[in-house]
């Protein structure tokens, strides 16, 4: 079950999550950032940052609580990790640079600009990977989606859309792909010639395939939108 607003998810502020639905979430990452406010404040992430003098350090916070002089701005992780270590995330404040070129606040020994990049070593680091892998680690083997845009719309008068799928490697073999489509969608991954609710991709290298996506007039009234799911499976 989903959380919803309004939710109590820690009966007794301890800052232990221990509401009735707690058990049923699948909880991808977790991450806390606490500002300079303190106590009262609570955060539930597996790792959390807070500051780390009063009144900002008497926030809550459990797990892996990192302290640090700044509220950060930005966190995300350091190269290609998976736990919730503090070596194994970036943390900064006051980055500067302009869209789309942003760069990881500066460290200082100077008293009156300090410490703005956790860990020290990142300071001024370039935020050049966001959609890669983090600070240049080494790129892992996947499959990226790319909508266009920021959704995929279709609608049952006629208007197509589509998305690619690509391999972030190049592969020794070729890589299937069956994607699923709920009505009233449909897929065609030969480019429109041919349409249907299932379809197979073979991938081998880094360019992009389009996958065209339409929806069918089931001649039934309904709402002015609807989703439905594009499900891919390897």
């Amino acid at each position: 079950m989903e959380p919803e607003v309004g939710d109590d998810i820690d009966a007794n502020n301890d800052g232990v999550l221990d509401g009735t639905n707690v058990v049923s979430w699948v909880i991808l990452d977790s991450v806390g950032v606490l500002d300079s406010d303190g106590d009262g404040d609570i955060a539930y992430g597996k790792i959390n940052f807070r500051r780390d003098t009063a009144p900002g350090s008497q926030a809550t916070a459990g797990n892996t609580v990192v302290s640090v002089p700044f509220t950060p701005g930005y966190v995300g992780r350091n190269g290609n990790t998976t736990d919730w270590a503090a070596t194994n995330w970036v943390a900064s404040a006051n980055l500067s640079g302009k869209p789309p070129n942003f760069f990881l606040g500066k460290n200082s020994t100077s008293l009156t600009v300090g410490t703005n990049t956790t860990p020290l070593n990142r300071s001024k680091a370039a935020l050049n990977h966001i959609g890669g892998p983090n600070f240049k680690a080494a790129v892992t083997p996947s499959v990226i989606l790319r909508q266009t845009g920021t959704n995929t719309q279709v609608s049952e008068i006629g208007a197509k859309d589509y998305y690619t799928l690509n391999l972030s490697l190049r592969a020794t073999g070729a890589v299937s792909i069956t994607i699923s489509a709920e009505d009233p969608l449909q897929i065609s991954t030969d480019n429109g010639k041919t349409y249907g609710s299932v379809g197979t991709l073979a991938l081998t290298t880094t360019s992009p395939k389009k996958i065209m996506v339409r929806a069918v007039d089931d001649g039934a009234a309904g709402p002015s939108r609807s989703f439905a799911r594009i499900s891919r499976r390897l």
